[in-house]
């Protein structure tokens, strides 16, 4: 079984009762494959951050959606970060190498 399946590969058309076997196997393996990735990536995720994202019938949508949550989240990360540099003078009560270290600090 290829747990990668569901994310190489679209989901195949669901097959009606006149379709070939390759194409219900096909389909059977895309669904087990989809299922199997959606658990596996879930239950390796902290539950506080599943929580933040969407539920999501399919593993690439489910990525997608955690893929969103998180560019909101690095840009408001870099406009706070951006505001404490801006904002940070030296003040003359600490010397300069720990004004230095602390703008370095914010950076990383």
């Amino acid at each position: 079984m290829d747990l990668n399946l569901a994310l190489c590969m679209d989901e195949p058309l669901v097959p009606t009762e006149l379709g070939t076997q390759t194409e219900k196997t096909s389909y059977e393996h895309w669904k087990q494959s989809n299922h199997l990735s959606l658990m596996f990536i879930k239950s390796s995720i902290g539950k506080s951050i599943c929580g933040l994202i969407l539920d999501c019938a399919k593993v690439k949508e489910y990525l997608k959606a955690f893929e969103q949550q998180f560019e909101t989240f690095d840009k408001a990360l870099a406009s706070i970060l951006r505001i404490k540099m801006c904002s940070m003078k030296f003040n003359g009560t600490k010397g300069v190498h720990e004004h230095i270290m602390e703008m370095r600090d914010i950076v990383t």
